[in-house]
């Protein structure tokens, strides 16, 4: 977590009296392009380690959440909606169809394992096959587990978020934006407050 108290104490001792009424207007203004920077940097750094598109990320992303009170100033990038999908979003377009990636044998047709290119690596995932959903009837990925078929998912942009090297990302984005977005909101509420 990252406290903007100081940055308000310091405004609050350059404005005087004055800050009570120009800092509550500039704190949402400011939180809100923080928050867009933040959540920016995530979703391209979620994006590059995992091989799903931005735009499909920021699909599922929650809208951006603000408590913009002066006592307890925040912002919430909510990335809960950001499920894996199924692994057939990573193998290339033009073999997405249950004739792929089958061999011919004495005995028929053998499947020899889907080929994907997940979490930016492209490799062979044994004992998949590309099929159609009972109920979708959508082409997925399955694996055959004994005598269980399940679908076989992609990575996960939520958990990709979680970990600790994207928490950083932000973190550093947010001691970067936070000065220069309050002195820039300040100035503009300021602008509006002496005319």
């Amino acid at each position: 977590m990252f406290s903007i108290k100081h940055e308000l104490k310091r405004l609050e001792k350059d404005l005087g009296s004055i800050s009570k009424k120009v800092i509550p207007i500039a704190i949402p203004k400011a939180l809100n392009r923080v928050g867009k920077s933040v959540q920016s940097v995530a979703i391209k750094a979620v994006s590059k380690e995992t091989k799903v598109k931005q735009k499909d990320i920021r699909k599922s992303v929650v809208p951006l959440m603000f408590t913009a009170s002066k006592s307890k100033p925040k912002f919430i990038i909510n990335f809960t909606k950001s499920k894996a999908s199924n692994l057939i979003d990573f193998v290339t377009t033009s073999r997405r169809n249950p004739q792929s990636f089958r061999k011919r044998t004495r005995k028929g047709f053998k499947f020899g394992g889907v080929s994907a290119n997940a979490w930016g690596n492209r490799k062979q995932y044994n004992g998949t096959f590309i099929g159609r959903g009972r109920t979708s009837g959508k082409t997925l990925v399955f694996k055959r587990n004994k005598n269980k078929i399940t679908t076989v998912s992609g990575p996960s942009p939520r958990r990709t978020f979680e970990q600790p090297y994207i928490q950083s990302l932000m973190k550093a984005k947010l001691r970067e934006r936070i000065p220069i977005e309050l002195d820039s909101a300040v100035r503009i509420a300021l602008r509006k407050y002496v005319r």
